[in-house]
């Protein structure tokens, strides 16, 4: 789905910004860490990474973490539908239509 491409590409760019910030913190000296987040001080250049960003970093470390077996289960779906046996339960859309409130 689209959607979810977008959610995991942004979810891997804050990570990735969030563990370069956090290397770089690491490679600096200690009195630089202020409060809640973190800063890192190069010459002219300033970086803060507050406790919510590093917090996104570690939920997206888990969301890849957990990619292949999504890619296993999509992969399975896909096969299903290609093949014209994949069956969905009249009951659980209209479930799930009544829960997303699509009707």
């Amino acid at each position: 789905m689209n959607v979810n491409k977008l959610a995991d590409f942004i979810l891997s760019s804050y990570a990735s910004r969030a563990k370069q910030t956090e290397q770089a913190r690491l490679h600096s000296s200690p009195d630089t860490e202020k409060g809640a987040g973190s800063r890192v001080s190069g010459g002219q250049d300033d970086v803060s990474l507050s406790a919510g960003a590093r917090q996104l970093a570690r939920i997206a470390d888990e969301v890849s973490a957990n990619s292949d077996a999504r890619e296993v289960k999509i992969g399975s779906l896909h096969d299903s539908v290609q093949s014209g046996t994949y069956q969905v339960s009249a009951e659980s859309l209209a479930k799930k239509l009544i829960e997303l409130r699509y009707i």
